[in-house]
């Protein structure tokens, strides 16, 4: 040992030093070997376990007729000849299904095939959006509002908000020609928001270091790994005025407000049905039995048979999809969360 340093330190100073390295290699070495063999336990079970039964479940699913469709369900028995249909836009509204999570959710896709399919059976006379979602994605919110619109040319089609129709559910549902909402439903939460999550100091911490080679001073806006700089800031808040905007002109155009209330009700609030309705974000307070009976009198049939579209698929569809989905996300976890939502 180096008797300069004994004559600084002395001898047991160092020696404790030296020990407090080789431990802390020595635990650094425990926890690296930790996190290796929970990574070899989980493959372990994901090929021993979960890949058969994906692949047992996508063989059953190869058989089935139809494995992944909607399923017609009578919601109340008619006799007047004339039918409604009740199309549900619930859960998470994303672009795609690989993209939300493993409870039920609404894709711009699922609501078009379902128009689809109300508009061509002839004997579909009126269409009734049941609303059960607090928003999503901005571009697929928009892209299930363009579907209403482009339907409701056709037949007449109104919104029922259950319980929350908030954000880009309520989005979709302004293309409605009327909206209504059940007593206890919260409505609103007119705004557009974006996180993202920074790991600088975590990474400064424990000596993680990322080199970007870009061709753009914007390129990289965003990173986890470097603090955002003030063109960033400019940047993302120009990006999410944007789509504010044109969430606003939304809901001023298809809800005829003057600026002033358009304006209250688009500071990010939920509102409560009554003071939805006073604000004249809904046009009527009720449950799906009123609605029902107002479609009714729309297309002049008091006794129309009531169907709903109900999504089924086969276990294999659910279970490849889904276990797939998992395991994609585990193996790759987003380290933050850039898609401007209305939600």
């Amino acid at each position: 040992m180096d008797k300069d340093v004994l004559d600084k330190f002395g001898p047991s100073d160092v020696v404790a030093d030296d020990f407090s390295k080789r431990f802390s290699f020595v635990w650094s070495l425990k926890v690296q070997l930790g996190r290796i063999l929970a990574k070899a336990i989980a493959w372990v079970i994901v090929l021993v376990i979960v890949l058969p039964i994906i692949i047992v479940a996508s063989l059953g699913a190869s058989t089935a007729v139809n494995s992944s469709t909607t399923e017609e369900i009578v919601v109340e028995e008619g006799k007047g000849g004339s039918r409604i249909v009740i199309i549900n836009i619930i859960g998470d509204i994303a672009s795609s299904s690989s993209d939300v999570s493993i409870t039920e959710n609404t894709t711009p896709e699922l609501i078009r095939d379902e128009l689809k399919t109300a508009l061509k059976n002839e004997s579909i006379k009126g269409i009734i959006l049941k609303v059960s979602s607090g928003g999503g994605e901005a571009v697929a919110s928009r892209l299930i509002y363009d579907e209403i619109i482009k339907a409701g040319a056709s037949k007449p089609i109104y919104a029922y908000i259950e319980d929350i129709g908030a954000s880009g559910a309520y989005m979709s549902a302004l293309g409605a020609e009327k909206i209504y909402a059940y007593d206890e439903a919260w409505i609103g939460s007119i705004g557009v928001i974006m996180q993202m999550t920074n790991f600088t100091d975590l990474a400064n911490k424990y000596g993680v270091k990322q080199y970007t080679y870009k061709t753009g001073e914007l390129k990289d806006a965003g990173d986890p790994l470097r603090n955002p700089t003030d063109q960033d800031n400019q940047y993302f808040n120009y990006l999410l005025g944007k789509s504010f905007d044109d969430f606003k002109n939304m809901v001023k155009e298809r809800r005829k407000l003057d600026d002033a209330t358009l304006a209250k009700v688009t500071d990010g609030s939920v509102f409560v049905s009554e003071d939805a309705l006073a604000n004249k974000l809904i046009d009527a307070v009720g449950n799906q039995d009123a609605v029902i009976a107002a479609m009714r009198d729309k297309i002049g049939d008091k006794d129309a048979e009531v169907v709903e579209y109900r999504r089924r698929g086969s276990f294999g569809d659910l279970l490849s999809s889904k276990i797939a989905n998992i395991l994609i996300k585990l193996s790759n976890p987003p380290a933050t969360s850039s898609k401007i939502m209305y939600k």
